[in-house]
């Protein structure tokens, strides 16, 4: 019986690239990139854009996230940001990146977006965004990373429908060596509000969005009386005193900047890809 011959590769764009230029070996495909994000961050929105468009999966979303515009098939270099703003992109250009991942974006209306992004189209850089999911992911997430920086042990969901939040049984035991911890993470001086004067036995950690009262009343409904915000507001500091829950705020961009070196060591680790962190202004 003669032996079938091995079916010749399909995929005519890979093969050109691979027998004219070896270099394209080494250099990961954008299509297994954006799986790769998808899945740690569970984003994957069916995304075909090219312009900031929706997709018809992506009508239900209130924030974009995902690849928001697509630009070469290739990526050899990635720039990481907290932010996707003007700064950020000639920031990402000058470095030569092909491929600027974000935590966060503005803007969500198509026109908007088209004028803000149109000189990444021009120079190919595909622009992918997290969302909300690089503070709530486990382990990578910014929620997981700060507990573990200040030391909270045997950590927990604090709201467990949007995993928002985590709270642990706390090695630091006083207010002021929990401020110096912090401050010392983030080499910035945060925002201290000192509501109780006990020993801190429990704390928790909520990072992006402003927590709203009631992701205070469960920290205190399992006895913490410490909480860390990268966000806030009026209405959050007046809850922390109503509640005698004592509050820190850190700088935003300090605080997401940690996960994004997460996020960094974990792409040079799997992938040939170079890795950037931009030097971005603090927001």
């Amino acid at each position: 019986m003669t032996q079938r011959p091995m079916k010749e590769c399909s995929d005519k764009h890979n093969k050109k690239h691979i027998n004219s230029n070896s270099q394209y070996i080494l250099m990961p495909r954008l299509s297994t990139l954006k799986v790769f994000l998808d899945r740690l961050y569970d984003t994957d929105t069916g995304s075909s854009l090219k312009t900031g468009a929706h997709t018809k999966k992506r009508k239900k979303d209130t924030k974009q996230k995902g690849i928001i515009l697509r630009g070469k098939g290739y990526v050899k270099k990635i720039a990481l940001c907290v932010n996707a703003t003007n700064e950020t992109i000639q920031l990402a250009i000058d470095s030569k990146a092909d491929m600027l991942i974000a935590h966060n974006i503005e803007e969500l209306d198509k026109t908007v977006a088209e004028k803000k992004f149109a000189i990444l189209k021009d120079t190919r850089i595909t622009l992918y965004v997290t969302g909300m999911s690089m503070d709530t992911l486990y382990v990578y997430g910014t929620d997981y990373i700060l507990a573990k920086a200040i030391g909270l042990k045997s950590t927990q969901r604090l709201e467990k429908k949007t995993k928002r939040g985590l709270f642990g049984t706390s090695r630091i035991s006083t207010y002021q060596m929990f401020q110096r911890r912090i401050n010392w993470l983030t080499h910035e001086a945060s925002e201290a509000y000192q509501n109780n004067k006990e020993t801190i036995k429990k704390a928790a950690v909520c990072m992006g969005e402003t927590p709203e009262e009631h992701i205070l009343k469960i920290a205190v409904d399992n006895s913490c009386n410490t909480i860390l915000c990268n966000t806030g507001n009026i209405a959050l500091k007046t809850s922390a005193k109503d509640l005698n829950i004592n509050l820190f705020i850190a700088n935003y961009t300090a605080t997401e900047k940690l996960t994004l070196l997460a996020l960094k060591k974990i792409i040079d680790d799997k992938f040939t890809t170079k890795t950037v962190l931009l030097d971005e202004p603090d927001y």
